[in-house]
């Protein structure tokens, strides 16, 4: 077989199998495409982008100005995102167990986000003195002078409460919010709801968006004021696919930062000295935060009450079954 034939057969071979490559490989191509969320690593990555741009990146920038009626500490975080065909379940919704894989990013971002000061200055030669009453207890306020040490958040629970069934590729939305702290755990919620509910006028940390927010939520605040003057008032409720309350603890190689003293350093809280006891802006704006943290008390109280599952383990000398 002379050297043309076998030019010819090879590139026979070459083009065969470069048809079934493309034919094989573009398919498989498209479903990572449409399944990068749940590829191998893609979790680490979205969670790593929310630490590396919130703790380093925008470490130093100075919270909004809390108010009495809009505290920045309450205002929630919203995290956007869609169910892959690799998180369905048999039901073809996505699947219970990839709720949590979610809350993990969006709670990130929030804690991370709205904390950032406090991480900051944890971390720093210099750590913050902390002067703010324990607003948990009855003991008397006093001066902490703390140590310095990176802190981090330590989740210490989830409980999830699934109300409707979220469809393949729909987008959704998780608002993220502080709720409520004791003496040890800060409490959030974080809500599953429907893309565009909540609508918000603006975002106080990106003030950037506030024109465009604005604009949305005047044109459907205008639809609202023509349906009333006609004479509709049918109000539609965000919709709700799930919710789901986690407790942290800051912890500090193996002490436990106080909420209360962490929340004061990241400015959340209003600085009052036992000394000069504050200014009157700021006594009410602390009223006004710590009625807040009673009302959700009320929720997260149930959530506390959970470690008591701890005892009902009892070793069995005849179990039912081993997989």
């Amino acid at each position: 077989m002379d050297d043309s034939n076998l030019s010819h057969l090879a590139s026979q071979a070459l083009s065969k199998f470069t048809a079934y490559s493309v034919f094989i490989l573009t398919p498989a191509l498209f479903l990572l495409l449409i399944n990068l969320k749940s590829l191998p690593l893609t979790w680490h990555m979205r969670l790593f982008y929310g630490y590396i741009k919130h703790y380093y990146l925008e470490r130093n920038r100075p919270l909004p100005i809390s108010t009495p009626t809009n505290p920045t500490l309450f205002q929630p975080t919203i995290y956007t995102s869609s169910t892959p065909l690799l998180e369905l379940d048999f039901n073809l919704h996505k699947s219970n167990s990839t709720y949590f894989s979610d809350l993990d990013i969006a709670r990130g971002h929030h804690l991370y986000c709205l904390f950032r000061l406090g991480f900051t200055k944890y971390s720093s030669p210099n750590p913050p003195t902390i002067s703010s009453p324990t607003s948990t207890s009855t003991q008397a306020e006093q001066t902490i002078k703390t140590r310095s040490g990176r802190v981090h958040p330590a989740l210490g629970g989830v409980t999830c409460t699934f109300k409707r069934e979220i469809k393949p590729y729909q987008q959704y939305e998780i608002w993220t919010r502080v709720v409520s702290w004791d003496t040890k755990w800060l409490y959030l919620i974080s809500h599953f709801v429907e893309k565009g509910a909540g609508n918000p006028m603006g975002y106080s940390d990106q003030p950037w968006r506030q024109h465009h927010s604005r604009q949305t939520h005047s044109s459907e605040s205008s639809k609202i004021d023509q349906k009333e003057k006609s004479g509709n008032k049918t109000v539609k409720k965000p919709k709700i696919y799930a919710f789901a309350v986690s407790k942290y603890a800051f912890k500090q190689g193996r002490l436990t930062v106080p909420p209360v003293s962490f929340l004061e350093a990241c400015e959340l809280l209003p600085r009052i000295s036992p000394d000069e006891g504050g200014s009157e802006d700021a006594k009410i704006l602390w009223e006004a935060i710590e009625a807040r943290r009673k009302e959700g008390m009320g929720l997260c109280g149930n959530m506390a009450g959970l470690e008591d599952g701890l005892g009902l383990f009892e070793e069995e000398e005849i179990c039912f079954a081993r997989y």
